[in-house]
């Protein structure tokens, strides 16, 4: 194995998980086992780059067309409004690029919001039902390859787009060379040091679904990789139902009498929207985000 953004060799491995187990979560929560074709007693490493702190995963294991569509029949897989959205238009109103361009732009929630105050926009994605949907909007989308586009912007937007990739390091090597000079890209991922961290085996932030995780010390190795300048870096607070969330999975690890899990999960839901307000609403929440700026 070696590093798939930094290609070092040596890592640490942070966890093991007994792919039985990892099948038997994600039939109980989604009613599939993207597992079925792994052989018994198989297990997944979580895996941490020495060099630049980059998580991944072996074996890799990535989703594939079939995977996502059955995921994206839940109404929560496709948000219409995201905090990262709102920390990109604000670095958007400072760049005032003339040209953007979101790689993963699903049916066009924040290509809409950015379109009519730049001169050119465009989105890729590979689901071509979203794409029909943009273009309903009337927004200019396509759904071809990113080493294929001929175009350079002043902007480049990845929401929630990189940990899903299986070469993070060549394909944003390949969006850099997309940027002109001065061109800023904006990257939004899950953050592994905020509350996932305390939430156990959390099935949709490892394979086949996410494939790395990106702390902040691997964006500042990123910035060195790329030659580009570290502009900004953003936490989210924590969401309220990702709060519960958190409450809920506190509670199971607490007791191992059933009875006692009930109540504290009842106790839960009664204080919770008090606690929150009291200091749990500054916890670090799902998402993080960076600006890094092209050198001139």
């Amino acid at each position: 194995m070696v590093c798939p953004l930094c290609t070092e060799k040596k890592y640490l491995t942070l966890r093991r998980y007994a792919i039985a187990n990892l099948s038997e979560i994600w039939n109980d929560n989604f009613g599939f086992d993207p597992f079925n074709k792994f052989p018994a007693g198989a297990t997944l490493s979580k895996l941490s780059c020495v060099e630049c702190g980059l998580i991944y995963f072996s074996p890799e294991f990535y989703g594939d067309g079939e995977f996502y569509a059955k995921l994206s029949k839940y109404d929560w897989y496709y948000e219409g409004e995201k905090w990262e959205f709102d920390k990109a238009l604000d670095i958007v109103q400072q760049v005032r690029p003339k040209s953007v361009l979101e790689i993963g732009c699903g049916s066009g929630e924040f290509l809409q919001k950015i379109s009519s105050g730049v001169e050119y926009s465009l989105g890729v994605d590979i689901n071509e039902a979203a794409l029909v949907k943009a273009r309903q909007k009337g927004l200019q989308v396509i759904s071809t390859g990113i080493y294929d586009l001929t175009h350079s912007f002043d902007m480049v937007f990845l929401f929630q787009v990189l940990e899903h990739l299986q070469s993070p390091g060549e394909f944003l090597r390949t969006v850099e060379g997309k940027l002109n000079p001065g061109g800023v890209l904006v990257i939004a991922v899950p953050n592994p040091d905020g509350y996932l961290k305390d939430m156990g085996t959390v099935a949709l932030d490892m394979p086949p679904h996410h494939n790395t995780g990106w702390k902040k010390e691997t964006f500042t190795a990123l910035a060195k990789l790329l030659n580009m300048e570290l502009l900004s870096y953003e936490t989210e607070r924590l969401r309220y139902i990702h709060y519960q969330g958190l409450l809920s999975v506190v509670g199971d690890q607490g007791t191992s009498k059933r009875y006692l899990r009930m109540t504290q999960k009842l106790m839960s839901k009664i204080l919770g929207p008090l606690f929150y307000a009291s200091g749990g609403n500054q916890l670090v929440g799902q998402t993080h985000l960076v600006a890094l700026r092209k050198k001139i």
